[in-house]
This record gives structure tokens, C-alpha cells and sequence, in this order.
């Protein structure tokens, strides 16, 4: 019988080539598992940096009011969102159009909301969406109580 099978050299050779892709996947995979958190740390170092404050907060039928004051040199975008949480459920409500809010700027955002689907509103949480780098994220809420106007 003539049995043939792979050499040995040519056995060696493929066994290095299959590390060296196994080793070239793990690389690509930790790089990008430290590259994405590298950027949350960054992003959260920056939402940290950020000092805003919801300085008057108030109802009345279907509307609510909101004064917030930007204390720092970081803007605020326009599609931020604010989370009106009632006795009933919420509603997460994006910033009106062209209401950014720009560095030590103080502004009244008005949002509409259903009264019948979230009852009385007891507390509003702000989530500011900020830009780093050309990219744009979100912070975490900052909570505030409401009271009727």
C-alpha cells in the first residue's frame, strides 16, 4: 500500500500559519474591546466635567417648564432629552429644535405632555447629549422635583 499523508514541513508550516491568524484575531479583538473603553472613559470624564442645574422646574395642565443653567465651557445639545415621570408612568421627550444650550447660558425649555397617560408629574430628569471628538452621546440623568406652577 502507498499511503501518502501531509510532510512534515509543509504540517509545520500550517501550524504557524493558524496561530499566527488565531493571534492576529485576539489582537484585533482586545484592541477594539480598549479602544471602545477608552472612549467611554472619556466620555464619562467629560460628562463629569459638565455642571448643569435644573434651576426651576414646574407644571400646569399639559405643559411643563424647565429653567436649566449651563455653569461650564461645554454645550449642551439641542437633542437632548428630558424624562417627565408622573404618578402614573413617564414620557422621555427630546429638547425642542434649536434649543441648544450653549456655554454659561441659562434657558426655559416648554415641553407638551399627556396628562392622562402619565397623571401628575412629580420629578423631571434631564439627559444631556453632549459632542466629543465629532461624536455625540449622552450623559447620565440628572433628576430634579417638579412642582406645579
Amino acid at each position: 500500500m502507498n499511503k501518502r499523508g501531509v510532510s512534515e514541513v509543509i504540517a509545520a508550516v500550517l501550524l504557524v500559519a493558524i496561530v499566527i491568524v488565531i493571534i492576529a484575531i485576539i489582537f484585533t479583538w482586545s484592541y477594539n474591546f480598549v479602544q471602545k473603553k477608552a472612549r467611554e472613559s472619556k466620555e464619562n470624564l467629560y460628562c463629569q466635567e459638565l455642571d448643569i442645574a435644573v434651576r426651576q422646574s414646574c407644571y400646569e395642565e399639559s405643559t411643563a417648564r424647565i429653567a436649566i443653567k449651563n455653569n461650564k465651557d461645554i454645550a449642551v445639545l439641542d437633542d437632548s432629552m428630558v424624562r417627565l415621570e408622573g404618578t402614573t408612568s413617564y414620557v422621555e421627550v427630546p429638547f425642542p429644535p434649536f434649543s441648544t444650550i450653549e456655554s454659561f447660558e441659562m434657558k426655559q425649555i416648554e415641553f407638551s405632555y399627556n396628562k392622562s397617560i402619565i397623571g401628575n408629574i412629580q420629578k423631571v430628569m434631564l439627559f444631556p447629549k453632549l459632542i466629543l471628538e465629532g461624536k455625540k452621546f449622552f450623559c447620565d440623568g440628572i433628576e430634579n422635583e417638579i412642582k406645579a406652577c
